[in-house]
C-alpha cells in the first residue's frame, strides 16, 4: 500500500487517538485572501485532500512553497471563457520580501489541469521565480492538461530522478525567459539518466528562451501537434533518441539565437553546427539503457520526423548574417542528414514532406525585435536594451485575458492525420482545452462563444459515448456553407474552434451530429 499523507493521518487516529485533520478526496478551495494573511499553500498545509480545485476567474497566490512527500493533483474549474481568466496559481513574496523561487516540491505523482500558474511577481515583469516546480523522486508521473505557464526564468518543471511519465497536452508556455542567459527559460528539464513515455501534444511554447523538454535516453518520446514559436535556441535538447515521433509540428523561428564556437562541441559530437532536428550516434551508456528500457538489444533505432513547417523571419537571417563568427541555424544538420540518408544501417530513421514555409499566423506578437536584441545583448553585451522581450505584459507585470496572441494562420497545412499542421486549439475543427475527462450522461450541443463574433467562436457540446462527429453550418436560407468532419471523438466535453473569416456578417444555425444522431441545432450570430 502507497503511504500517503491521507492513509498516516487515518492510522494516528485509529492507532493512536491522536485528533488531527483527515484528507479528503476532493477540496473545493475557497477564495482566499492575500491581504488577510490567506495562501494557497498554508490552506494546503491546513487542509489536506487528494484533489484540489480552483475556482475560474480566482487568483490564488503563494508565500512559501509546498513540500510535499505524495501525489499532488491540483484542477481548475473546467471552462473556456473569453470573459474570465483560468484560476491562476502565482508566486508571492515571502516574509522578508523576497519572490519565492519555488511553487511546489513534489515527490510523488503530479498532476495540473486547467490552471493558469504564473511565476512573475506582482509589480515586476522581471522577478521571475528559478524552478517553480521540482518533480523529486522516481519513477513518478507529470501530467499537464490545459495549463498555462508563464515567468519563470530557469525551468518550469524540473525533474531530478529517473523514469518518469511525462504527458503534456493541450498547454501553452509563454513568456518564459532569462534577460541575459539563452540555455534558461526552459519548460521542462529532465534531469534524471533515463526516462519513461513522453508524449507532447497540442501544446504552443510562444516565446520562450529554451526547450520545450531537456530529456535524456526515454522509452518514447512524440512530439505531435505543436506550435513553437520565438525559441532562442534548442526546441528540444534530447539528442539520442532510439524511439521517436516528431509529426505535424510548426516551428517558427526555432533556434534563432545563432551558435557561436565555443556551443559546437557540446551541442554536437562532431563539434559541428547542430540543426532544429539533431541527433548523434548512440553512446555505450544510451545502447544500454535502451536495452533496459526497449527489452533486449533486438531493437532499431527509429526517429520518424514528419510533416513539420518550419520558418524564420528576414529580421532573424539578417542577424545571422550580422558577423562572421555566428552559424546560422539548419532545419537539419548534415551530420543527423546522414542518419536519415542510411537506409541500410538506419531503415527506420525518416524525415519525409518537411517544408520550410510561413503560415501566416493572424497575431504572433510585435516583440520578435526585442527578442533579437536580446539575442545581440547574449552575444555582444554592449548592445543591450530588453525591455520589451515579452509579449502581452506590462511594466506592472500583470497578465492580460484573454491572451493577445493569436495563433490561428491562413496557410493550407496539412499533416499525416489529415488535419491541420500544429496546436490544433487555434485552428478550426481542432479539440479545444476544456474537457475534464468524465463521461457525460446524455448528448448536448451549447451556445457558442463569442456571440455574436467576429471571425472566430468556440462551439462545446457533450457526447455520451464514443462516436463519429459532424458539425454543419447553414445560412438563413438552409443552404450549407461549411461542414466539420471531426472525426470520431471520445465521450467527454468537447469545444472546437469555428472560423468565419470567409463568411458575410449575418445569422448562421450550426448543427451538431454523433453518429446517426442529430443532437440539436443552435444559432449564432456572425458581425464583422
Amino acid at each position: 500500500m502507497k503511504l500517503t499523507k491521507k492513509t498516516l493521518l487515518t492510522f494516528l487516529v485509529v492507532m493512536l487517538g491522536v485528533s488531527v485533520g483527515i484528507a479528503q478526496d476532493t477540496v473545493e478551495v475557497p477564495v482566499l485572501s492575500p491581504n488577510d494573511g490567506e495562501f494557497l499553500n498554508t490552506y494546503m498545509d491546513d487542509n489536506p485532500a487528494d484533489v484540489y480545485k480552483l475556482k475560474r476567474g480566482e487568483t490564488y497566490f503563494m508565500n512559501n512553497s509546498v513540500q510535499l512527500n505524495e501525489a499532488l493533483d491540483i484542477v481548475g474549474e473546467e471552462g473556456n471563457s473569453e470573459e474570465t481568466a483560468p484560476a491562476k496559481i502565482r508566486a508571492g513574496y515571502d516574509d522578508q520580501g523576497r519572490l519565492i523561487n519555488t511553487l511546489f516540491a513534489v515527490n510523488g505523482d503530479i498532476t495540473f489541469k486547467n490552471v493558469y500558474i504564473i511565476g512573475r511577481g506582482v509589480g515586476s515583469k522581471w522577478d521571475m521565480t528559478a524552478q517553480t516546480i521540482q518533480c523529486q523522486g522516481s519513477g513518478n508521473e507529470l501530467f499537464l492538461d490545459n495549463i498555462i505557464l508563464e515567468g519563470n526564468q530557469e525551468n518550469g518543471f524540473v525533474i531530478s530522478g529517473d523514469n518518469w511519465d511525462i504527458t503534456v497536452k493541450n498547454s501553452i508556455f509563454r513568456n518564459n525567459m532569462n534577460q541575459t542567459q539563452n540555455y534558461n527559460g526552459r519548460a521542462i528539464r529532465n534531469n534524471g539518466s533515463v526516462a519513461g513515455e513522453i508524449v507532447m501534444k497540442n501544446n504552443t511554447y510562444f516565446n520562450i528562451t529554451a526547450y520545450a523538454i531537456v530529456t535524456p535516453v526515454c522509452e518514447k518520446f512524440v512530439f505531435d501537434h505543436n506550435t513553437m514559436v520565438n525559441t532562442m535556441t534548442d526546441v528540444f535538447f534530447a539528442h539520442q533518441m532510439a524511439n521517436a515521433e516528431i509529426t505535424n509540428n510548426i516551428f517558427y523561428n526555432p533556434e534563432f539565437n545563432p551558435l557561436v564556437d565555443a556551443e559546437l562541441v557540446w551541442k554536437n559530437f562532431d563539434a559541428e553546427v547542430a540543426g532544429v532536428i539533431c541527433q548523434d550516434t548512440l553512446s555505450d551508456g544510451a545502447k544500454a539503457a535502451y536495452d533496459t528500457l526497449l527489452g533486449g538489444s533486438d531493437w532499431s533505432r527509429k526517429v520518424a520526423v514528419k510533416s513539420n513547417v518550419y520558418y524564420w523571419d528576414q529580421e532573424v537571417k539578417d542577424f545571422w548574417n550580422s558577423a562572421d563568427t555566428l552559424y546560422s541555424t539548419p532545419w537539419i544538420d548534415e551530420n543527423t542528414q546522414k542518419f536519415f540518408d542510411d537506409d541500410e544501417n538506419y531503415p527506420d530513421m525518416v524525415a519525409t514532406d518537411n517544408v520550410e514555409k510561413d503560415p501566416g499566423f493572424a497575431n504572433k506578437g510585435d516583440n520578435l525585435s526585442a527578442m533579437v536584441q536580446q539575442g545581440k545583448y547574449i552575444r555582444q553585451p554592449s548592445t543591450g536594451d530588453i525591455e520589451n522581450i515579452y509579449w502581452g505584459v506590462p511594466s506592472s507585470g500583470e497578465i492580460q485575458w484573454p491572451l493577445p496572441e493569436d495563433l490561428s494562420y491562413s496557410a493550407d497545412l496539412t499533416g499525416t492525420d489529415g488535419k491541420a499542421i500544429g496546436d490544433l486549439n487555434w485552428q478550426e475543427g481542432g479539440t479545444a482545452v476544456d474537457n475534464n475527462g468524465s463521461n457525460p450522461d446524455s448528448y448536448t450541443l451549447e451556445q457558442n462563444y463569442p456571440n455574436p463574433f467576429n471571425p472566430t467562436t468556440n462551439i462545446g457540446f457533450k457526447l455520451k459515448n464514443s462516436t463519429d462527429v459532424t458539425l454543419s453550418v447553414y445560412n438563413m436560407l438552409g443552404q450549407k456553407v461549411r461542414t466539420m468532419n471531426l472525426g470520431k471523438m471520445s465521450a467527454q466535453h468537447h469545444t472546437v474552434k469555428f472560423n468565419g473569416s470567409d463568411l458575410s456578417s449575418g445569422v448562421y444555425i450550426y448543427r451538431l451530429q454523433a453518429g446517426n444522431k442529430v443532437v440539436g441545432t443552435k444559432k449564432m450570430v456572425l458581425v464583422k
